[in-house]
């Protein structure tokens, strides 16, 4: 049901040719974003909320007994078992399977172009091998393997543990706002000191609702931040055995991340930020235009 769902969605928008163009432009110059590229991305952010919604007020209604046990540690794969049988249930499980290992592959490839990223501004120690390209692939090999690895690193944790797997997913949710609020957090707070430069004109701007938007979405984050990293068995560790370690997993794992990551920045890379000579060009003329782009 979410691929199918999904892949109509994606497929409903693709269809749009300004969405194509916003692609390609957002693509090749991240910053010219005008509010038709705005309205497209709440639009698709809306068609994956409400679709998001339905799926599980669907199986919600669908469910025999909302007591049943198996909600907390199996989840939709229980309802749509117990509602569908065993055929088709596996059936729309195999689709969901592809579903998720196409997602498992986007995720990879982001987190690849983010090591990339970072380590050619030397963000990285050994960023020089992190940021090579391969003469034949035209690919950042190590990146490649070194997010394979970590990935499979992972699974093999996971064996005889299942519930690890619960701690892993929660927490990089976690991870993921918490980097969203170290850049909402700052924008919010120059906004109230009167201290933010507006934009050149031709450039999209929240105007005088930009404060509010910047709180709203401040807290917004923070408060998802507490309300997933919050303690709680029946989150972390539904079932036995249970581990101290992996109901507290939701803050154990973000603050050994974060803290990490603070000492190799202040103790290794702080004084080594910048592009990497082998990576370094003369920036795009500022009046590039995209041909087919409104």
């Amino acid at each position: 049901m979410e691929f199918l769902l999904g892949l109509f969605l994606a497929l409903l928008l693709w269809r749009d040719s300004r969405f194509q163009r916003v692609c390609l432009a957002l693509l090749l110059i991240p910053v010219t974003v005008t509010p038709i590229v705005v309205g497209l991305v709440f639009r698709a952010l809306l068609a994956s909320g409400v679709g998001g919604a339905l799926l599980l007020i669907t199986a919600f209604m669908a469910v025999g007994s909302l007591k049943a046990p198996e909600l907390s540690t199996v989840g939709l794969t229980y309802v749509v078992k117990s509602v569908l049988g065993t055929f088709l249930g596996d059936t729309l499980l195999v689709c969901v399977t592809i579903a998720i290992f196409v997602c498992c592959l986007a995720n990879q490839t982001g987190a690849v172009r983010m090591i990339f990223a970072m380590a050619r501004d030397n963000g990285f120690p050994g960023s020089h091998r992190l940021a090579r390209i391969s003469e034949r692939d035209k690919t950042p090999v190590v990146p490649v393997v070194s997010v394979a690895v970590i990935a499979v690193l992972v699974l093999l944790f996971n064996i005889r543990q299942p519930q690890v797997f619960l701690v892993v997913t929660s927490t990089t949710v976690v991870l993921a706002l918490i980097a969203y609020v170290l850049v909402v957090g700052p924008f919010a707070l120059l906004r109230i000191r009167g201290k933010w430069v507006h934009t050149e004109k031709g450039y999209f701007s929240l105007g005088r609702a930009g404060l509010a938007v910047s709180i709203a979405a401040f807290i917004w984050g923070v408060g998802m931040i507490v309300n997933i990293a919050w303690p709680r068995r029946a989150i972390y560790n539904p079932v036995a055995p249970f581990r101290w370690w992996l109901q507290w997993g939701g803050i154990l794992f973000p603050a050994i991340c974060l803290t990490i990551a603070f000492l190799v920045y202040w103790f290794v890379q702080r004084h080594k930020i910048g592009i990497l000579a082998e990576h370094a060009t003369d920036a795009p003329p500022a009046d590039t235009e995209i041909v087919g782009v409104e």
